[in-house]
């Protein structure tokens, strides 16, 4: 909680300093050069942080999606409901952004084959700044809380409540001109404990990539990240984005999944190609999405996978759609799926799982 408080407040002293130089302030047209509103995976606010040198001026977004798994692992089938809600704003002058955002996430998970339920409800606060050096090179650092509840149900266990704390921040460096734009960041691990409520048992399963059995002080795991991305800009209709995300799940092993103790590089990985087309508007677009999530990767938005129970390779890809419905506001619409499955045996126990994901979501954003 004091890094959380420590980083929002470097933020607001940021900002406040910016304002006192005019470095917020809208001067000019254009920012270092004429930008087309951003296209993003799956309805995100970005790859990285160092992306937001397009914000010029005040910009608001909304943005929703519902999300359904169902997911066989060890001879049990799960359904997960995941729907998700978020807004942000962010202000944006000749060469400082700063934003900040609010989100509720939740996960419901049912067992089909018996009468055992979870519950975990996700409250988000975020805060992000992006300065930009001679109109094409971007240093960002972002910052996200997260408030996790946790409810299990069944037969022989009654509401059994647990709840944490936990914050990941990352830090991106971006270059980008009129026709293409590349970038690298880092995302640090969550490693958290969980406090009983309600007189609760000591918790004894893990979320995330924890170890079912682990100590209570890593109840909650995701592993840490780096990521690259690039985009360029083909012709005035059309354009590419990419990007590969690289898991230092070895780094923690001891504590984690034994599902993933034999490994290999594609349980690691994550990606996303997308091509977009644009309207000779160059506002409006259409995009489609190749999708790759390894087993052990896990950003932000871990109730996705209901806290823990992703241990398939995923395959899929998302269709986005994009609407200029006025001259500064941005309608879109996505829906996405993914399918995957993992077979291994670890020591003599079998981990055996497949998943299919659908996902539809839209979003809203207004620029003045």
């Amino acid at each position: 909680m004091v890094m959380k408080l420590t980083l929002a407040t470097l933020f607001l002293m940021t900002s406040l300093a910016a304002q006192g130089q005019n470095i917020l302030s809208k001067t000019t047209e254009d920012k270092g050069y004429g930008k087309r509103d951003r296209v993003v995976y799956e309805g995100e606010q970005t790859v990285m942080p160092s992306q937001l040198h397009e914000v010029y001026g005040v910009r608001l977004e909304t943005a929703a999606t519902y999300q359904i798994s169902v997911i066989d692992q060890n001879d049990s089938t799960k359904e997960v409901a995941h729907p998700t809600a978020i807004v942000r704003g962010f202000l944006g002058g000749r060469n400082l952004v700063v934003g900040f955002g609010a989100g509720h996430s939740e996960s419901k998970a049912a067992d089909e084959d018996n009468d055992f339920r979870e519950f975990q409800k996700t409250e988000k606060l975020n805060a992000v700044v992006a300065y930009t050096v001679k109109d094409h090179f971007t240093l960002a650092a972002e910052s996200t809380g997260n408030w996790a509840s946790f409810s299990q149900n069944n037969d022989t266990l009654k509401d059994r409540n647990y709840y944490g704390f936990s914050h990941r921040e990352t830090a991106a460096v971006s270059y980008h001109d009129e026709r293409k734009e590349f970038g690298v960041s880092y995302t640090n691990h969550i490693a958290q404990s969980l406090t009983p409520r309600n007189g609760s048992a000591t918790a004894s399963a893990g979320f995330g990539l924890a170890r079912p059995a682990a100590d209570v002080d890593r109840a909650i795991y995701a592993p840490a990240y780096y990521t690259a991305f690039a985009r360029g800009n083909f012709s005035n209709n059309w354009s590419g984005m990419a990007s590969i995300a690289h898991v230092q799940y070895d780094e923690n092993l001891d504590l984690g999944s034994d599902a993933f103790d034999n490994y290999d590089r594609r349980d690691r990985l994550a990606s996303k190609v997308q091509g977009v087309y644009w309207m000779n508007n160059r506002k409006s677009n259409i995009s489609l999405t190749g999708v790759y999530e390894g087993g052990t990767y896990a950003p932000e938005n871990m109730e996705s996978d209901a806290y823990g129970y992703k241990l398939a390779n995923l395959y899929g890809a998302n269709l986005n759609t994009v609407s200029a419905i006025a001259d500064n506001a941005y309608l879109g619409i996505m829906a996405g799926y993914q399918s995957g499955e993992r077979d291994d045996t670890v020591d003599g126990v079998v981990y055996k799982a497949s998943e299919t994901r659908t996902r539809i979501g839209t979003s809203l954003s207004v620029t003045f």
